[in-house]
């Protein structure tokens, strides 16, 4: 990684005029290193070409350096910088003051920011005009507008991407994306003349509720993002804490997921420079200039490569192993070097007082081994499911009579009933550690995958957080509609799927039968056998709905449901389904207040 030293070369002389101010006297983040706003544009260059000559909404643009760069390639008829008053308005307004600007100054508060009517209203937008007809089948993107905004706090304190002090900020940018679908629902809003692209600059620790690295991040916004928008991950922080293992997935599954974006990009002559690598990305550069370990990447079981999660730990483990072993450090102070200190004893006559290095090393040893034996037991899971996979899918692929296809299904059922069993002696947490190692293989699995994530073109842009001030971890968004949701669905479906997908949600790590059933009783039995798609292998389904989670739905699922439901005679109202879910909620939320966890997405 670069120094802040060297980096400092790179940073525009609005440096000096920002940091004389205090974060609480500034309203959000802003960029200050010119050379990753041009790596930035670098990188979105072709795909911005279609928004040439458009009108720019610029929310909090900050000291306003990423504005200007993106302005002078767009060379736009209108952009507009809504910025609230604070210290960021006097650099803002030279590019006002510029001949012939096309910039215009609003100092509007949040709510103000984000209602298109406002911008109507003051004559801001003379080129945007709302479409006559909402025929889905007739709707095309309006590549005439570009929303760019900046939902950070300059005044939020670095922590961790799934403690209490970052929820409300991650709950404020959702608000943010969620306005954003709702009106892209509609086609209402910034999008009544056409889906609207929208560049979203977010704290680092809050793009996983949009686009999640691992099978448990993936809730009820991600899945909505996944149905109405493509989404790139553009800007990634660097040196940003490590996710908590209970979202972390297997480091081999990233690897081989960087494995193929890095054939992706080759296509295209896509290219991160090496300062702005990540750790998985200079992983996956070696493996390339190596392919003798290339079949390493793949297995769960290589020893480059572990399937267990990568650790900080773990390279401080490794390191102190190695270096206990050559004699770099003994087991007790003044001891004999490398092994040989085994052959020492602390006795009461003559005791012995332990190194620090050696100390954390078995302390961590211990770790390892706990790891080690727990990943034991949850691979014999897996590969009892995998089994069973087997033999399902055998039999929907052969051409059974009846009473051989009922007999192999009563064998099915017998393996599911005997790994269940098994899955009772163990401890729950082994049993959570199978739940999302196996979801999250089998989303990888999937063609395409699952994760959005894993179906990006590009590798994200590394940012370190003093190319902002105040310093801070950034991460920069780009959504994109699908022209295709439009016309996917009747607005009679479309209505059903928010309270749908929030109460599949509500219900935390319930399977996909329970989920179903919360909608209402005797739900599950009157959809399910509509529901093909959830049983289908090809389509990302199980046949244990029992262990099947709402995680794992797809677009397509999501979609089967609210056909279905739609389609059901004693279905509730929606009334009924939205207080269902306000109930749940407020249960969390007491729960919470009495020292529970919150779950912010």
């Amino acid at each position: 990684m670069r120094s802040s030293v060297i980096l400092q070369a790179f940073k525009h002389p609005l440096i000096e005029k920002l940091t004389g101010l205090r974060p609480k006297d500034l309203h959000s983040t802003t960029i200050v290193s010119p050379g990753l706003c041009d790596d930035v544009l670098r990188q979105l260059r072709p795909s911005l070409a279609r928004h040439t000559n458009c009108d720019i909404i610029d929310i909090n643009p900050g000291a306003g350096l990423f504005s200007s760069k993106i302005h002078d390639i767009l060379k736009p008829r209108t952009h507009i910088l809504v910025q609230r008053h604070d210290n960021y308005l006097p650099l803002l307004k030279p590019l006002v003051d510029l001949p012939g600007s096309r910039y215009h100054l609003v100092d509007w508060n949040d709510a103000e920011s984000w209602d298109a009517s406002r911008y109507i209203a003051e004559g801001l937008l003379p080129g945007q005009k709302p479409v006559e007809s909402k025929n889905p089948g007739n709707m095309r993107r309006n590549d005439a507008l570009l929303i760019l905004a900046n939902v950070t706090s300059a005044n939020q304190i670095h922590s961790s991407p799934a403690s209490a002090a970052n929820a409300a900020a991650v709950h404020k940018s959702s608000l943010k994306i969620y306005d954003y679908l709702q009106a892209l629902k509609g086609m209402s809003g910034f999008h009544a003349d056409g889906p609207v692209r929208m560049l979203l600059w977010v704290n680092d620790s809050e793009k996983h509720a949009v686009l999640p690295r691992g099978i448990a991040r993936r809730k009820k916004l991600s899945v909505q993002v996944d149905m109405m928008c493509q989404v790139d991950e553009i800007v990634s922080a660097l040196g940003a804490p490590e996710l908590p293992k209970q979202f972390a997935r297997e480091t081999y599954l990233d690897i081989e997921s960087g494995m193929r974006v890095a054939k992706r990009m080759a296509q295209h002559g896509f290219e991160i420079p090496q300062e702005r690598q990540d750790e998985i990305q200079q992983q996956v550069q070696h493996a390339l200039l190596h392919p003798n370990i290339l079949g390493k990447a793949a297995s769960p079981t290589s020893i480059g490569w572990e399937s267990s999660v990568h650790r900080e730990w773990h390279e401080e483990h490794s390191r102190l192993k190695q270096g206990f072993e050559v004699g770099t450090f003994t087991k007790y102070i003044g001891g004999p070097p490398g092994l040989k200190n085994f052959s020492v004893r602390s006795t009461p006559k003559n005791p012995r007082k332990m190194t620090p290095e050696y100390e954390t090393w078995k302390r961590l040893e211990v770790n390892f081994k706990i790891q080690q034996k727990n990943k034991g037991k949850v691979e014999s899971f897996i590969q009892d499911e995998a089994k069973i996979d087997a033999l399902y899918a055998r039999i929907l692929k052969e051409d059974l009579g009846e009473a051989k296809r009922k007999a192999q299904l009563e064998e099915v059922d017998r393996n599911v009933r005997q790994m269940k069993d098994r899955l009772e002696t163990v401890a729950l947490a082994i049993r959570d550690l199978f739940s999302v190692t196996s979801d999250n293989r089998k989303a990888f699995a999937q063609e395409p995958p699952l994760l959005m994530w894993d179906r990006r073109e590009s590798e994200p842009i590394g940012a370190y957080e003093d190319e902002w001030y105040p310093p801070k971890h950034m991460a920069l968004l780009d959504f994109q509609p699908r022209l295709s949701y439009q016309s996917s669905m009747t607005a009679a479906q479309e209505a059903c799927v928010d309270p749908i997908l929030g109460t599949l949600f509500a219900q935390g790590g319930s399977n996909i039968l329970a989920g179903i059933d919360s909608l209402a009783p005797g739900a599950a039995k009157a959809l399910v056998p509509h529901l093909s798609s959830l049983q289908d292998p090809k389509k990302g389904g199980k046949y244990d709905l029992r262990s099947f989670h709402p995680r794992m739905l797809t677009p397509a699922m999501v979609k089967e449901i609210v056909v279905a439901w739609e389609k059901w005679p004693f279905k509730p109202n929606l009334a009924v389904l939205m207080n269902s879910i306000r109930s749940v909620k407020d249960d969390k939320d007491r729960r919470y207040r009495h020292g529970g966890q919150p779950n912010p997405f």
